[in-house]
């Protein structure tokens, strides 16, 4: 299905710049942006994904191809990332096998899991390396189910390595804690916040007294890390030669994204907390696209919305306790770490799920499956339907209540499988999406007719300068986060992500102030105007100012005009 249905890449904008640095590394010129005018560096994002992209580019030679090579490859990193999700549910948390089945059964089939792989993103490519460096630290870890409770249910990570005995040969567990570290800073290579990886993997192996391979797996993923900063500061410096790089900040660094004050951090924080429980809720039970907006508007539909959250994270709670053990330490830590960069980080918290949302369905389900079987020996004893005595207590009373616990919690299971079923073919065959589709090929098509030379400012820049091989510009200059989002008038009501007025504010008085010296800065002649994607704000100030945009035609559903530099 995702192979097959249409999407419209380059309306995240992340996609597009992939693809495009992509074509940079496949055409031998380095990690640049060759979309952009200057072609400058890319300092932004990681290198990883870009250069497993840049296979496609090799292969085929052609967007389309590389279309396809990046869908490949999300689709066996997804199943990738499915797989050590399960083993570190059965081999780490020990949960039985039937529930971690459909903890995996009910994320293969979610519509948002689907939907990341047909778009060129790295969140399955991160998620893989991140479950499989988690399983092999827990390899690594001291305590192993040879010496635990349960070893004849659980056998180790790797079936015949057994970690914790006196005749482990530390060879192979030094090549674990290598190979551990490694893993973790592909995730880090990935996307930054694999950070939390590399530091959970380490510290979870020294906190399990295995100090060696703590500092080993820390050097091979710090490795990693010292390198892509090294590398950054690098580029950095030599961007800083073009004349557009200020007006181009925003494709190139993290900067505006970093809250500039403690007021503005808290807000950040309070807004993505909100987000993220709704949010957790929302994907769980597949209602992600209109639950957020009913938590956020008062009434009764908030209150059951809110009820639902609450038990969600109540559930994953309970089901984090539950699986916590000393050989599980990483993996919590990990999770830990990672939700805690997720609420400082001025951006909506529902994307940063898909990657560890194996993990997140384990942990409901564990902890719906521990709910119920205390339900049922708290029913059991009162009714009184186990015989007397204190052994006979505990063995009848556990085992009907364990016995209708996961019958509740496979039901549970099975009604959220057919329900991301239905939502994935909704999602999957959209018709606005394929309409989109149509639009951006037919106006890359009439582009391509633009004098050489010709730099365009438009929505989906980077991909429609693939298509049309003129250089592309963002449609409007970024403006931050914290003002935009997260703007100090932001309330509990902007949780569904609606831009409260003083961020809408900040946006028009950007275009106002900045837009001009932005393409004037850029080298821009032509301009796509559209009003979708915040281009409205854009499109009236266009239209209120002839004297800079003289109108040509419309190509594909949008207004195509002349920039006029300099116009008075």
């Amino acid at each position: 299905m995702a192979f097959s249905a249409p999407t419209v890449v380059g309306r995240i904008e992340d996609d597009g710049v992939y693809l495009s640095t992509a074509k940079s590394l496949a055409d031998g010129r380095g990690y640049r942006h060759a979309s952009l005018p200057g072609e400058p560096y890319q300092t932004k994002y990681p290198v990883l994904y870009p250069a497993m992209l840049s296979l496609g580019w090799r292969a085929g030679g052609s967007l389309d191809a590389a279309i396809f090579g990046g869908r490949l490859l999300n689709a066996v990193a997804a199943t990738a990332g499915l797989a050590g999700a399960y083993v570190l549910m059965r081999r780490v948390w020990r949960v039985p096998r039937w529930l971690a089945a459909s903890a995996i059964v009910i994320t293969a089939t979610h519509a948002d899991w689907w939907d990341f792989i047909r778009q060129i993103m790295s969140e399955h490519v991160f998620g893989a390396f991140a479950m499989a460096g988690l399983a092999v630290a827990a390899a690594a870890s001291k305590e192993t189910p040879a010496h635990s409770a349960d070893a004849e249910a659980s056998p180790g990570i790797f079936p015949g390595i057994s970690t914790a005995s006196a005749t482990t040969d530390r060879r192979i567990l030094c090549v674990l804690a290598a190979v551990a570290g490694v893993l973790a800073g592909a995730a880090y290579l990935s996307r930054s916040i694999g950070l939390a990886a590399v530091v959970a993997v380490a510290t979870g192996l020294l906190l399990s007294r295995r100090r060696g391979a703590a500092i080993l797996a820390a050097a091979a993923g710090g490795a990693f890390v010292a390198g892509w900063l090294i590398w950054q500061s690098s580029a950095e410096n030599l961007n800083r030669s073009l004349p557009q790089v200020s007006a181009l900040a925003y494709d190139l660094s993290y900067e505006s994204w970093i809250p500039e004050d403690a007021p503005t951090l808290f807000r950040v924080i309070f807004l993505n907390t909100s987000r993220l429980i709704v949010g957790m809720f929302a994907m769980v039970s597949s209602a992600g696209r209109w639950l957020p907006s009913m938590a956020s508007t008062p009434g009764v539909l908030t209150v059951l919305a809110w009820t639902g959250a609450l038990a969600t994270l109540g559930l994953a709670g309970l089901g984090a306790a539950a699986t916590y053990r000393r050989s599980a330490l990483h993996v919590h830590l990990f999770l830990g770490l990672y939700f805690a960069l997720v609420l400082v980080w001025p951006f909506d918290p529902a994307r940063f799920l898909i990657p560890v949302l194996p993990l997140i369905v384990g942990a409901v389900l564990a902890g719906l499956h521990r709910f119920v079987a205390r339900l049922g020996a708290i029913a059991s004893s009162r009714l009184k339907l186990t015989p007397a005595g204190p052994a006979a207590s505990g063995a009848s009373s556990s085992a009907p209540s364990v016995g209708f616990s996961g019958a509740a919690t496979l039901l549970a299971a099975s009604v959220l499988v057919l329900i991301n079923v239905g939502g994935a073919s909704r999602i999957l065959n959209d018709p606005y999406v394929q309409r989109e589709a149509a639009q951006q090929a037919a106006l890359a098509a009439e582009l391509r007719s633009l004098p050489p030379g010709s730099v365009i400012a438009s929505t989906a820049s980077h991909v429609l300068a693939l298509r049309t091989e003129h250089k592309a510009v963002p449609l409007v200059p970024a403006v931050r986060s914290t003002h935009l989002l997260y703007a100090p008038d932001a309330r509990f009501s902007n949780i569904d992500g609606a831009i409260s007025p003083a961020g809408i504010a900040a946006h028009e008085c950007m275009i106002e102030q900045e837009l001009t010296r932005y393409y004037e800065a850029t080298g821009v002649t032509h301009v796509v105007c559209s009003d979708v994607g915040g281009g409205v704000a854009h499109h009236a100030y266009v239209r209120r100012h002839p004297e800079r945009f003289q109108r040509l035609r419309t190509v594909g559903g949008r207004e195509l005009f002349a920039f006029i530099p300099g116009g008075s």
